[in-house]
């Protein structure tokens, strides 16, 4: 993480997605709060928000609890699982 460049967009996400493919919660809070990562971003990996994608993994009830209190967008359907509906 102290390796991101200040206000890179890119930096924020990787920082976000890293610290949660690790587990890593001080690190996700880390580029949540002094990053301003934002959790309703893309998910490069998939067709998802890096919310929808920690909402999709088991065990996962702090980090979803971040996303929230982060400014996750619970109400937001990406386009993957809106298309599967019809």
């Amino acid at each position: 993480i102290s390796a991101c460049l200040v206000g890179s967009e890119m930096c924020k996400e990787t920082a976000l997605i890293s610290a949660f493919q690790r587990r890593k919660l001080d690190a996700f809070k880390y580029a949540l709060e002094h990053l301003q990562a934002d959790p309703n971003d893309a998910d490069p990996r998939f067709n998802l928000s890096i919310f929808e994608s920690v909402l999709k993994t088991p065990d996962t009830a702090d980090f979803i609890m971040l996303c929230v209190e982060y400014g996750a967008d619970m109400y937001r359907v990406s386009v993957e699982v809106y298309l599967k509906t019809f």
